[in-house]
């Protein structure tokens, strides 16, 4: 051992002395960190998860599964997850007020309308009552099936599954989960943007401002599982499922895993122009198993639990692990884009490692979705943004800003 170490000191001597050799000959040089890693910052987004025995877990999952309606769609229900809203005190700490249980139906069981992906049903129960408080379920006089208020992933020429268009986008991507590190989720503060009551029926369809993750999992039946989380102002209905009516603006969150769809389900959180939405979508340790969606805003908070396992890593995907401005509008932008009137922006990105620990954005890159049809096929590219500012950007905790709404692209029909 004492020549080992010997030898360490005489290697590690000639290495020191070959480094100041060559500062002293090249003053300005700069020695690069080997394997240097960036520093972790301090976790902003975290909600703590209400504390429940199994006991009054399935006391709620049969107050719900109990509910005439839900019994009238179909005798087949199977418990999906659970969710919760409540309010979050000056000390940090959330006074939960519901619990929303979530329930599936599978395609192949037996319901009045059948639908490829299934259907889903959502019970909001008062804790402190344990009494139903409102319910958002498919019935003869509400069953869509394939929603128009369908969100879901973002790809360059695949075709929206429920118009068969692709979206007009611009996107803050997420780069880091492209390279050769894991991330386990993400979180940004998003600002809802205010607007006139004219965007109702000026546009035909939805924006929406989101915070993305795709997941490299099989928890949603393939090889990724997408979440989203953010705002929309919409002038069609969702499902009778999804709690949102037309000509509205909604807090919503996307749970592949847990509904079977791309849907957006509302929160029940009323939307405030000019606000502050903080958002993530990773595990909140050290408590639950399954990544996590959770929302701030105000001091009115949300959380949905989904299938995501939190041994599961974001995909190799920057577009769909991202934060962006999505149109969903038939119509041209120029009809609707001034109604907007406050500013859509996004600050404060962070990614997370597998022990969560968090960390800002290293890079991000702008990217815009533009179209043309050719031969009756809509076909699609990306460029760089002009929609969102020059000069801003999601990297390093900074603000990236989408200024330029008047140039999105939109759907292509």
């Amino acid at each position: 051992m004492k020549i080992q170490n010997n030898k360490t000191k005489t290697a590690t001597t000639i290495i020191s002395a070959l480094v100041i050799g060559l500062v002293l000959l090249s003053p300005t040089m700069v020695i690069p960190s080997v394997n240097a890693q960036p520093p972790t910052v301090a976790k902003t987004y975290s909600l703590p998860s209400p504390t429940m025995s199994t006991n009054e877990k399935n006391t709620l999952i049969n107050e719900a599964m109990n509910l005439t309606g839900i019994k009238t769609w179909s005798n087949q229900w199977k418990y999906s997850t659970m969710n919760f809203a409540g309010e979050k005190t000056s000390s940090g700490t959330v006074n939960w007020k519901n619990a929303i249980v979530f329930l599936r139906l599978p395609s192949s069981s037996n319901a009045p309308v059948s639908c490829g992906h299934g259907w889903y049903a959502q019970v909001w129960i008062d804790l402190s009552t344990l009494k139903v408080v409102h319910a958002y379920y498919p019935t003869s006089q509400s069953h869509t099936c394939d929603s128009k208020n369908d969100l879901g992933p973002y790809s360059k020429n695949t075709l929206d599954s429920s118009t068969g268009s692709p979206m007009g986008y611009a996107i803050a991507r997420q780069n880091d989960v492209a390279g050769s590190s894991y991330y386990y989720g993400n979180s940004a503060t998003l600002t809802t943007p205010s607007y006139n009551n004219n965007i109702f029926t000026d546009q035909d369809e939805l924006i929406n401002g989101l915070l993305n993750a795709m997941w490299s999992t099989s928890a949603c039946g393939s090889s990724t599982c997408f979440t989203q989380v953010g705002w929309e102002i919409t002038d069609v209905a969702g499902s009778g499922s999804s709690g949102i009516s037309a000509d509205t603006a909604d807090l919503v969150f996307v749970d592949q895993s847990t509904t079977g769809t791309y849907e957006g389900i509302n929160t029940d959180i009323s939307y405030s122009g000019g606000q502050s939405e903080e958002v993530s979508i990773n595990c909140n340790y050290p408590s639950p198993t399954d990544v996590q969606i959770n929302i701030t805003y105000g001091s009115s908070t949300y959380q949905a639990n989904t299938d995501v396992s939190c041994n599961d890593y974001q995909a190799d995907d920057s577009f769909n692990n991202s934060v962006w401005f999505e149109n969903k509008n038939t119509v041209s932008t120029s009809n609707w884009y001034s109604d907007v009137t406050g500013t859509y922006e996004a600050t404060s990105a962070q990614e997370y490692d597998a022990s969560d620990n968090a960390y800002n954005w290293s890079s991000s890159t702008n990217t815009d979705q533009w179209q043309s049809v050719v031969s009756n096929v809509c076909t699609t590219y990306t460029y760089a943004s002009d929609v969102i500012e020059s000069g801003t950007s999601l990297a390093s905790g900074s603000t990236a800003e989408w200024t330029g709404l008047s140039g999105i692209e939109p759907q292509c029909t």
